[in-house]
């Protein structure tokens, strides 16, 4: 992508397995033991309560990791409330007439009550997918970066999704990556499916994704849209949010931004092998708690280019056929 005016057009891919690094560690109590092949992974956890407002405050002692029914060792618990890089993605195609300026205000609105270090990256789609402005912390530049004075053409939702998840991918500043996605309804372009954008999203580091459903013109967002936004967003650990208006779009991207200052990154210690985990989270006076996973894993960069494209294509490829063949046995 080029600094402005930047089309994306892109197949890729993910491994939702976060990346160990070595360690051997003696465990205690009723957990597994831990051999000289364990290794240490940390993942993004959400846990919210009844009310669907995020839980802060929680300690190791209060969270449980089991892996093929053994009780695993977790070695931290620390906030996650450190500086992410989030790009807002949001859909000007022509059905966004008129609609501009409240997203724009909105998303300031969400840069204001986000981690003061965030960088934000402003990325407007329609037929097409425009980044208007580079990683910045200022809330206006940010709402200028999503005002375009004429919405028109269609929605190509996946390509925008997998082409903003590839750039924040390839920046190595980035250490937390998040997308918020606003679209009042499924993808119109037909260039990419669904299936394509699930596994490059996975393979493009799994970034976390809050998805906003806003509403259309003229009709409700379809079944098909709706269960694009849910799959996407429920699989990264994140969350869909579906509004009947636009006032309340604010109330939405807040709790987004509440949400991501109040999560966890938990260190846990298994062998290696993937993240199939189960994970409890218990707080006293607390019933119903939900908790949500992420396990970022981004491709490593050093072999250049051409070598991380190949193996983005081959991970994609991978994905998409090991999908089809579930969905064939059930």
């Amino acid at each position: 992508m080029h600094a402005h005016q930047r089309s994306c057009g892109l197949l890729a891919c993910l491994l939702l397995c976060a990346t160990p690094s070595a360690l051997a560690q003696q465990s205690s109590g009723n957990q597994s033991p831990v051999a000289a092949d364990a290794a240490k992974t940390t993942i993004t956890v959400t846990v919210t309560g009844r009310d669907h407002r995020p839980i802060s405050g929680l300690k190791a002692e209060d969270f449980t990791i089991y892996k093929d029914g053994q009780r695993l060792l977790i070695s931290s618990v620390e906030s996650a409330d450190t500086p992410a890089c989030v790009a807002i993605v949001a859909d000007e195609s022509s059905s966004m007439r008129g609609k501009l300026a409240a997203i724009a205000s909105a998303m300031g609105d969400f840069v204001r009550a986000s981690n003061s270090g965030n960088q934000i990256l402003p990325v407007a789609f329609n037929d097409e997918v425009t980044i208007e402005e580079k990683f910045t912390t200022d809330a206006a530049l940010v709402e200028k970066g999503l005002m375009r004075e004429d919405p028109h053409g269609g929605t190509a939702l996946y390509n925008a999704v997998m082409g903003t998840a590839d750039y924040l991918a390839k920046n190595k500043e980035c250490n937390k990556r998040v997308l918020v996605v606003l679209s009042d309804g499924e993808d119109t372009e037909g260039r990419k499916t669904l299936e394509a954008a699930l596994a490059f999203l996975q393979c493009a580091g799994n970034p976390l994704i809050y998805a906003i459903g806003l509403p259309h013109p003229d009709r409700a967002i379809s079944s098909h849209g709706r269960y694009a936004l849910e799959e996407m967003a429920n699989r990264s650990g994140g969350a869909a949010f579906f509004i009947e208006d636009f006032n309340g779009l604010h109330k939405a991207v807040l709790k987004i931004a509440d949400e991501l200052k109040n999560q966890y990154a938990v260190t846990y210690v298994a062998h290696t092998g993937g993240p199939d985990i189960k994970i409890e989270a218990h707080a006293s006076g607390q019933k119903n708690m939900s908790v949500r996973t992420n396990v970022a894993d981004p491709m490593d960069l050093s072999a250049g280019e051409p070598a991380y494209r190949a193996a983005m294509s081959s991970c994609v490829l991978q994905r998409v056929a090991t999908s089809a063949g579930n969905d064939h046995q059930r």
